[in-house]
C-alpha cells in the first residue's frame, strides 16, 4: 500500500510540474503572440510609407522632366572652373 500511496504522490508531483510547464509555456506563447502582432503592424505602417515616398518620388520625376523639357529654360554651367578657365583661355 506504502508503493501505491508513494506512486501516486510521485505522480501528482508530475502532473503539478507539467501544469506549470504548460502555464509557462501559455504566457510564453502569449508575448510571442504580442510580439508579432506588433511586428506585424510595423510591416504594415513601413508597407505604407514606402508607398508614400515611391508616390512621391514619382511626382518628383515628374516635375524634373517637365522642367528638363520646359523650353524657356537655359542650360546655365554653375562650375566655376569650368568658366574661369574658359575666360582665361579667352583672355590669353
Amino acid at each position: 500500500m506504502e508503493q501505491v500511496q508513494a506512486r501516486h504522490n510521485r505522480l501528482q508531483q508530475e502532473i503539478a510540474g507539467l501544469n506549470e510547464q504548460i502555464r509557462e509555456t501559455t504566457s510564453a506563447m502569449d508575448v510571442a503572440r504580442a510580439a508579432e502582432a506588433d511586428v506585424k503592424n510595423l510591416v504594415v505602417v513601413s508597407e505604407a510609407e514606402l508607398t508614400e515616398r515611391k508616390a512621391q518620388s514619382a511626382r518628383l520625376e515628374e516635375e524634373i522632366l517637365r522642367l528638363r523639357n520646359d523650353p524657356r529654360q537655359t542650360q546655365i554651367s554653375l562650375d566655376a572652373d569650368s568658366n574661369n578657365s574658359q575666360a582665361s583661355s579667352a583672355s590669353g
